[in-house]
């Protein structure tokens, strides 16, 4: 006898609203039985939907689609998987003001500086962190550093299905990375609120651009409404700058885009790193309003899975250092 097992029935559950997570143990049955694993990504949908109605973006931002999205692609080669239904055509959205003037913009990238290195990396670092997956260099089946609109998405039983190590089909991307226009939108928002407000980039922003004012506006208000989303923890240094939100270590330029150096072949502790408050998972999507945080490189191996408004992690240190 073959079942099929809705992995999303079950590990998690959260509340769209809330910054609250249930963990549920699996109930399987006939463990002994041959089972045929497919993944269910309704329940995921649902989630992205219900956080797409967030009135704090949709009430701020203009959200209009634009044109600009991932080319299409064949599904040919993942037959015989089961891919997130409707991800054909996705296309970004507008994260200007509502109702500001003129043309519509996917992003901020005209707040910076122009013919400047350290600005072209600080726009580069953004928008890779935001819009791409993560690196994924043997791409035997995800794709490297593609876009989250990305029509084909695979679970990762699913990609296990065709996952060939001498094969490089570079075809996916995974579900976990995934996310939609407006919660792309969303997520985008509150990365900017964070980038603004580093000790130091005054120096690199034109002040003479059409939105600047519009933009530094929103980017304000929506600072205060971060800080009271996650007002069981602190966000913003005493003097209101960006920090790592585990080390509290104050963030600086450099830290974001050095142009004397190669973060990858020379990383420092201090690199800024996209964070989340709740973990990575194919329960729910994480890329998204509210879930993203700032995190250096050794904050982020220091919260590890851990969920950054919960108490676990700091009640591991606090139990680690009690040891010496």
């Amino acid at each position: 006898m073959s079942y099929r097992i809705h992995l999303s029935r079950f590990r998690y559950f959260i509340k769209a609203n809330d910054a609250t997570i249930i963990k549920i143990a699996p109930k399987l049955e006939s463990m002994n039985e041959e089972f045929t694993v497919n993944y269910d990504y309704d329940e995921f949908i649902g989630y992205s939907q219900e956080f797409e109605k967030s009135p704090r973006y949709l009430d701020n931002l203009c959200m209009k689609p634009l044109t600009s999205g991932p080319r299409e692609t064949t599904t040919a080669i993942v037959d015989g998987c089961m891919c997130m239904p409707d991800r054909g055509g996705l296309k970004r959205v507008c994260v200007l003001p509502k109702d500001h003037t003129g043309s519509c913009s996917k992003d901020y990238s005209s707040i910076f500086k122009k013919n400047n290195t350290t600005t072209k990396k600080l726009i580069s670092k953004i928008n890779l962190a935001i819009f791409s997956t993560p690196g994924e260099s043997k791409e035997y089946v995800y794709k490297n550093r593609a876009s989250r609109l990305f029509g084909i998405v695979l679970a990762g039983y699913e990609e296990e299905k065709i996952r060939v190590t001498t094969e490089k089909k570079a075809c996916a991307i995974p579900l976990k990375e995934v996310s939609t226009p407006v919660l792309l939108a969303q997520a985008y928002v509150d990365w900017m609120t964070y980038i603004v407000n580093i000790r130091g980039i005054d120096e690199y922003l034109d002040t003479t651009y059409a939105h600047y004012s519009a933009i530094r506006s929103l980017l304000s208000e929506h600072k205060e409404y971060m800080k009271m989303q996650f007002s069981n923890r602190t966000l913003f240094t005493d003097d209101g700058y960006a920090m790592c939100v585990v080390t509290r270590h104050e963030l600086s330029v450099s830290d974001v885009a050095d142009p004397l150096r190669n973060n990858r072949a020379n990383p420092h502790n201090t690199d800024l790193q996209l964070g989340h408050n709740f973990p990575r998972t194919e329960q729910f999507v994480t890329i998204r309003g509210g879930n993203l945080l700032p995190m250096t490189r050794r904050g982020n191996l220091i919260i590890g899975e851990r969920v950054f408004t919960e108490d676990v992690w700091m009640e591991e240190l606090r139990g680690i250092v009690s040891n010496f």
